[in-house]
């Protein structure tokens, strides 16, 4: 498995996303899908870059960056609370949601030899999250907020990859977090599987699928409301690889 050292790619990106919101109080509480409510779209494609160190015949280190950028404009058809705020319909909303994807990952094979391996991974991600909107209501009056934080992760899991013939090489990894603490629930899935062929020796042809899910549940943000956070993106990439 170790014959080459070092793998890179870079390629093009299928994003599809889904982002959910809620305030519930102790009678009320309402949803907002971002994609539905405030109509966020996104350039439907974004570049994808990845990197493979194997540092011993059973150790590797790999990184990985992406981004979406997404921008919405609707005049919504119904009434948000949104805890003591209500968002009337007919008002008119301009959003944005963009994200940066890092990630680290170191990956042991506890499993090995020259074609497959089995292993455990434990790795960093950061999710750096931009998200802004402007309100313009019906009596001419607006409102603008924006958000700009990095959130980081140490997930767990495990990888595997095979040749299943000498030149199509397959990988699969599966990482996890999960953690509740004095009620305030999270939780991140992070499950990737790539397929890729070298039409030469040293380069390569690869397709891959991607899905990512955070989740923070039951955090406080007054004495009478709590929220929740949902945000998942998954997709397909295409991408031009090489080993050396």
């Amino acid at each position: 498995m170790p014959t080459y050292k070092y793998y890179i790619s870079g390629g093009t990106f299928f994003p599809v996303s889904e982002t959910t919101l809620s305030i519930d109080g102790k009678f009320i509480g309402t949803s907002i899908n971002l994609e539905n409510d405030f109509k966020l779209k996104g350039k439907g494609v974004s570049f994808r870059a990845e990197a493979l160190a194997q540092l011993s015949p059973r150790s590797a280190l790999s990184l990985t960056y992406f981004s979406v950028f997404r921008h919405g404009e609707n005049t919504i058809d119904r009434d948000i609370t949104y805890g003591d705020t209500t968002l009337h319909a007919g008002a008119h909303i301009s959003s944005y949601f963009n994200i940066r994807f890092m990630g680290a990952t170191y990956r042991y094979s506890i499993l090995y030899n020259k074609t497959w391996s089995l292993g455990l991974a434990a790795g960093l991600r950061v999710l750096n999250v931009d998200v802004g909107a402007t309100l313009n209501r019906n009596d001419g009056t607006s409102y603008s907020n924006n958000l700009s934080v990095f959130i980081p992760v140490v997930l767990i899991g495990i990888h595997g990859s095979a040749y299943i013939t000498p030149r199509l090489l397959a990988r699969y990894s599966l990482e996890y977090f999960g953690v509740t603490i004095q009620g305030i629930g999270g939780r991140v899935i992070d499950n990737r599987i790539t397929m890729e062929y070298f039409i030469l020796k040293n380069f390569s042809l690869g397709c891959s699928f991607t899905n990512i899910k955070y989740a923070v549940t039951d955090f406080p943000i007054d004495s009478r409301f709590d929220g929740n956070v949902g945000y998942s993106v998954s997709g397909f990439a295409l991408y031009l690889g090489a080993r050396f």
